[in-house]
């Protein structure tokens, strides 16, 4: 195996010794498919959990040693409704994710994906090496919504990459433009601009994500803000548990919260459905503040998006089939109308697959674009 950076080593031995228990413990009794939005998409048993969890056990032991060998592995969105099913509560994607980490780390992983990591590590976004872009929406964001920069605040809000690009930058303004209404001290800084959670997570390269969130707590005791504050995303809260449990960032990581903790109340949206994402329904159970009915699934334990664990961001070909026909099954599922969910990249996906499926009777909003409307 190819020399490994700091922490990554412990996190795939205590994933590989893990994986092997689970793989033994599965009986394939398939509940956990009614749960996962890809296998339920794409109905291919090599994309169910149980031969997911068996196919990584392989790249663990370095069996397979190639991405295009374990695609599989790169159109689970690490959601966990198979481990909310599975009787044995198998986490099955904490294995795809170490296994994705192992082929990374070994330059094995999708190039797109490496691309992601190498911006994070010298840009510090997840989208571009180049950070001035970003820094100046970031600014003209901070501006229109009156939120100060690198001034002494109770929370530094680090945006979502997606909400420093020009297709999403009114989302941002739109957070921070609720989180004013809700009384919030809040600041931002040109010098955060991304948590590290799609680098972690989404390009398995916790090593990277954790350093990136590592630089974001720096940054907020330099402006003296108590705490980080971040978009309803798993991917950062699972970058800042990286930091916890392998890297030695315990107090850092008891920093972190994110806007539904800090957004109290209820707003009543009369004619939405809310969307969950896989964050809020199943790693914290949190609600968003927002007063209407869930939509529902047949059954109803996908409330995944389907855009999560780099099905996002991988770009090549054999990827961008699965994510198009992954989004087209998520959206033809939704009911008309309007939809508000609780995460920018759930709304980045979803709103990519209602363009796939033709679907123009949605309308698709954040949860903060309606807090930030009134």
């Amino acid at each position: 195996m190819a020399p490994q950076p700091e922490g990554v080593r412990a996190y795939l031995e205590d994933a590989a010794g893990y994986a092997a228990e689970a793989a033994a413990a599965c009986t394939r009794c398939m509940l956990c498919v009614a749960g996962c939005v890809s296998y339920r998409s794409l109905r291919d048993p090599r994309f169910s959990p149980p031969e997911r969890l068996r196919l990584a056990l392989r790249v663990l032991r370095g069996e397979v040693r190639d991405w295009r060998r374990a695609l599989p592995l790169y159109a689970c969105s690490m959601c966990r409704a198979c481990t909310v099913l599975c009787p044995f509560r198998i986490e099955v994607w904490r294995v795809v994710h170490a296994a994705r980490v192992r082929l990374a780390v070994e330059g094995r992983g999708p190039p797109s994906l490496a691309a992601l990591a190498e911006c994070v590590e010298r840009g510090g976004h997840s989208f571009t090496d180049d950070p001035e872009q970003p820094r100046r929406l970031l600014l003209e964001a901070a501006r229109k919504a009156g939120v100060g920069v690198d001034e002494p605040a109770d929370y530094l809000y680090v945006p979502s990459a997606f909400e420093t690009t020009p297709m999403y930058v009114g989302k941002l303004v739109n957070v921070l433009r609720a989180l004013r209404r809700a009384g919030v001290s809040v600041t931002v800084s040109p010098r955060a601009l991304d948590l590290g959670g799609n680098a972690a997570v989404d390009a398995a390269r916790p090593d990277v994500g954790v350093k990136q969130f590592q630089r974001a707590v720096e940054v907020a005791e330099e402006v003296g803000a108590r705490r980080l504050l971040t978009a309803v995303c798993g991917a950062d809260l699972k970058a800042a548990m990286f930091g916890e449990e392998y890297f030695g960032l315990k107090r850092e990581a008891s920093r972190l919260t994110h806007v539904y903790q800090v957004l109290r109340g209820r707003v009543r949206c009369d004619g939405c459905r809310l969307h969950a994402s896989c964050f809020v329904s199943r790693f914290t159970g949190l609600r968003p503040p927002l007063e209407a009915p869930w939509t529902r699934d047949r059954p109803p334990y996908t409330l995944c998006c389907g855009g999560g664990g780099g099905v996002n961001f991988a770009r090549e070909p054999e990827i961008a089939e699965l994510r198009r026909r992954i989004y087209a099954w998520r959206a033809r599922a939704l009911p008309p109308g309007r939809v508000v969910t609780a995460c920018i990249k759930c709304y980045v996906s979803m709103s990519t697959g209602l363009l796939y499926a033709g679907r123009r009777d949605v309308r698709l909003e954040l949860v903060t674009d309606v807090l930030a409307s009134g």
